[in-house]
């Protein structure tokens, strides 16, 4: 199938995500911490303002995390820009509160040319770690997704592009599966709507994802997967996901941390956004082999904003995730609060495994 799929095939996908088992048992996630975990370091320049949306990576008895810092001056908001610059910094922790963040970033503002690298997730393939991020450029003011890869989390090789432009237009929230399938890179991102691709980039409206702020159902755009044999040319494009009418992600719906392997398909943590344009985080669970096809997907969400630190922020009333790790039956995910600090929250997902 071509990579930009055509509003019918839009149409079938979105009566396939009505098909799949909505889960009435809800598993929440529980705040490990009434406070921030991590919080901007106001005598570091590069990340004064703001460290946010995290990758997430256990390797034996230590967290390692791959997080967005933002250079901004105090009191900044959308509407007093000023200076607003990425980095991604990292840091360890031994039981994910207390977190030892390196001094320097391991992507500097810059390292990607006229780009920001932004919202990094990070996914272990065999011995290479693949880093991908929302490119955003500085000049254009346009999103693709970028990738870089590493062997020891901490000095990265930028690859350019993952999905160009021409492909698939203005994109976001790019995440790879941890294995292949079929010999292929399985690929988890959220392209706009391709019916209106062609038209100016100036029509595009953020909050809706798309260039018009009402849109039918069927053109609504939403997770998106697509798989590769060289992380250049993707094809198999469908949409799995969309936003679910009368629900909390009934706005726009986005891939948060990598799936996760379990005995009964791909456990994913996705984010949706309401009317209101709060912020949750979602569970669902993809069939092991064929990953577009949606096996469940809770109708509740997972967590929304209730503490200040969540509420009040550079963007209110956001939780946003990039990683996540499953221990036995317990899902643990560190999120972002507001695009302005980082918390951390465990689940135990066994009900939720048990029922799809």
């Amino acid at each position: 199938m071509a990579l930009c799929a055509s509003l019918s095939k839009l149409r079938s996908d979105s009566i396939r995500s009505m098909l799949s088992k909505h889960v009435t048992s809800t598993v929440t996630l529980q705040r490990k911490s009434s406070e921030p975990v991590m919080r901007p370091r106001p005598e570091l320049q590069w990340e004064r303002g703001a460290v946010l949306n995290a990758a997430l990576v256990k390797d034996g008895d230590t967290y390692h995390t791959l997080y967005r810092a933002i250079n901004h001056e105090a009191g900044w908001s959308e509407q007093n820009r000023g200076t607003y610059e990425s980095s991604i910094g990292f840091a360890k922790s031994q039981d994910g509160l207390t977190w030892e963040a390196n001094v320097e970033p391991v992507v500097p503002f810059g390292f990607v040319g006229d780009y920001e690298a932004e919202d990094p997730r990070v996914t272990r393939i065999g011995d290479i770690y693949y880093m991908t991020y929302c490119l955003y450029s500085i000049s254009e003011g346009i999103p693709v997704p970028g990738y870089s890869v590493s062997k020891d989390l901490l000095h990265w090789e930028h690859k350019g592009e993952l999905v160009p432009y021409e492909s698939c237009g203005i994109n976001k929230n790019a995440v790879l599966f941890p294995e292949k399938i079929d010999d292929k890179f399985v690929l988890m991102h959220r392209p706009e709507c391709q019916a209106f691709k062609h038209l100016p980039f100036t029509d595009f409206d953020w909050r809706t994802w798309s260039r018009f702020n009402e849109m039918s159902e069927e053109q609504s755009p939403g997770i998106t997967l697509s798989v590769s044999k060289d992380l250049k040319e993707w094809t198999e494009t469908e949409i799995i996901m969309q936003p679910r009418k009368d629900c909390w992600d009934n706005y726009k719906v986005g891939p948060g941390a990598p799936p996760i392997a379990t005995e009964k398909g791909w456990l994913v943590v996705y984010h949706g956004v309401d009317t209101n344009h709060v912020y949750r985080l979602g569970l669902a669970m993809l069939d092991k082999d064929n990953p577009k096809r949606v096996i469940a997907r809770q109708k509740e969400c997972l967590l929304e904003p209730e503490l200040d630190w969540e509420k009040n922020g550079d963007v209110p009333n956001v939780v946003f995730t990039c990683g996540a790790v499953l221990e036995d039956n317990t899902l643990k995910v560190l999120y972002g609060g507001a695009d302005r600090v980082l918390g951390w929250a465990e689940a135990d997902v066994s009900a939720f495994i048990a029922s799809c």
